[in-house]
């Protein structure tokens, strides 16, 4: 069962709502959509029904940020332009809830608290960003490269000043396909470097993630960087 997207270092959890976020993901990844609607729904009930706090709130921001994945996903699937605005919305809601608690706690929380937070928030403008590029690519809307791309950097800046290493890596490597699907061969080797010194930022730093990072270096992330044709494809296989 997979781990939530980006693990939280320091920050708590309720951990029944974790193992129901982990089995939507399961759920998601997989392609059954309303299955992993209902768990993440049920991990939001959880974490609802506990003491409101900084941790729940922040918790509560990766499931939403999920459930925009999964209709991200789902809209790709389906080519349904209105789930896929459906996940920009929810996807938006849990940037909001993020960008707040950052601006909340900039001056009071620990360094890596602070940095759990922002590799939240940085997730999420990742995945926004491959939103983008779904529209671009799958739904042939007019989209203006240098948007997305402006994305992807604000989501790597926040990453870079985060806790998880696979997020930093999976973002470098999705903003890598962009460009290369795009045409922009330039731009894609810009990515790729960044993805491979976050990787050796991952070794030193964020160890318990190589596993993830190796399987999405040498995985479908990967393979969707040979070519501008392989890159389009891989976009419209895994979103």
């Amino acid at each position: 069962m997979p781990s939530p997207l980006v693990s939280p270092r320091v920050l708590l959890e309720v951990p029944d709502a974790r193992i129901k976020h982990a089995e939507g993901m399961t759920h998601s990844e997989a392609g059954r959509y309303d299955e992993a609607l209902f768990c993440y729904d049920e991990a939001l009930g959880i974490i609802g029904d506990s003491e409101p706090t900084l941790d729940t709130r922040v918790q509560a921001s990766g499931v939403i940020r999920d459930t925009g994945l999964n209709f991200l996903r789902q809209a790709v699937a389906t080519r349904s332009r209105e789930v896929l605005s459906i996940g920009l919305m929810t996807l938006n809601e849990s940037l909001e809830w993020t960008g707040r608690a950052i601006n909340e706690n900039c001056h009071r929380l620990p360094y890596l608290g602070l940095a759990d937070i922002k590799s939240e928030h940085g997730a999420t403008l990742s995945i926004i960003s491959r939103l983008g590029t779904v529209k671009k690519f799958i739904f042939e809307d007019l989209v203006v490269d240098e948007i997305i791309e402006a994305q992807f950097t604000q989501a790597h800046i926040f990453l870079e000043q985060g806790s998880n290493g696979h997020a930093r890596v999976e973002n470098s490597m999705v903003a890598a396909r962009h460009a290369l699907a795009s045409g922009d061969q330039k731009e894609a080797e810009k990515w790729k470097r960044e993805a491979y010194r976050s990787v050796r930022w991952t070794m030193r730093h964020d160890t318990r993630n190589m596993g993830r990072v190796a399987l999405t270096m040498a995985g479908r992330r990967g393979l969707g960087l040979i070519s501008q044709g392989a890159a389009l494809v891989s976009i419209g296989s895994r979103p």
